[in-house]
Order: C-alpha cells, then sequence, then structure tokens
C-alpha cells in the first residue's frame, strides 16, 4: 500500500491502532512531502518516530471495517493489466493488490460520512452568498 493511500485512510479516520508487528508508513520529516519509510512497529520505531506513523491495514482489517455487507473480491486481466476488484453497495474500485481495491472501496463506502465531518462555511456579504 502506497503512503498516500494510507494518509488517505487516516484523514477518513480509518482506525490506526497501530500494535507491535504492524507495518507502518513513517513520515520522516515533520513538514511533509517525504521521504517515508515502510516498516515493521518494533518499540524503537514507535520511541525513535520522528514524524507520522500510518497504518498499513492488513486485508482482514479493511474487509471487516468495511462491513457486514455483501462484497466481493475478485483478480484478473482487465485491460491488458492484472487488476484486483472489490465491490459492495453499488461502488465498485480497482487495485494493484487486493488491500490496495479493499482500501479504495473502504473509502469510497465512508465518502459521505467523511463529508458530513467537515464544516462547511458560509458567508454573507450583500447580496453574494459564498459556500466554502
Amino acid at each position: 500500500m502506497t503512503y498516500e493511500l494510507a494518509k488517505q485512510l487516516k484523514d477518513a479516520r480509518f482506525p490506526q491502532d497501530l500494535k507491535l508487528g504492524d507495518w507502518c508508513w513513517e513520515g520522516l520529516n515533520m513538514g511533509g512531502g517525504g521521504p517515508y519509510k515502510w516498516q515493521k512497529l518494533t518499540d524503537e520505531v514507535e520511541n525513535l518516530a520522528t514524524g507520522e506513523l500510518l497504518k498499513i491495514p492488513t486485508l482482514s482489517e479493511l474487509i471487516a471495517a468495511c462491513g457486514a455487507i455483501p462484497f466481493s473480491l475478485k483478480g484478473g486481466d482487465y485491460d491488458i493489466h492484472y487488476w484486483w476488484i472489490a465491490e459492495a453497495k453499488e461502488k465498485r474500485e480497482r487495485g494493484e493488490s487486493p488491500e490496495e481495491a479493499v482500501a479504495k472501496l473502504w473509502l469510497a463506502l465512508h465518502q459521505n460520512k467523511c463529508r458530513l465531518l467537515v464544516p462547511t462555511i458560509v458567508v454573507m456579504t450583500n447580496r453574494f452568498l459564498s459556500t466554502y
């Protein structure tokens, strides 16, 4: 799983309960933009981390997080490339790995829930209404 996808999951409030032995991305600087390191979480990594730790969830964790809904995951050659396809609730996402496809599906299923958590600012000036 890429750093960017792991960051999207965290930003969308995917559970980040890291345990020793879990895989994670570590941002090696606080300013963002990389570099990033992919590694297994150990006591030493947890204690010496200088940047943000992002969980790389397992396929089982991703499937469980999608909830008890009709769900399918299949792999095959699509468009001359091997893709994994995850589908549920009229949503269909693909990825180069089963984890990537299901992570994108989780994001799609939770897209509206995440939007509700973002405040909308309405500014009225004279006759104009602007929404941010």
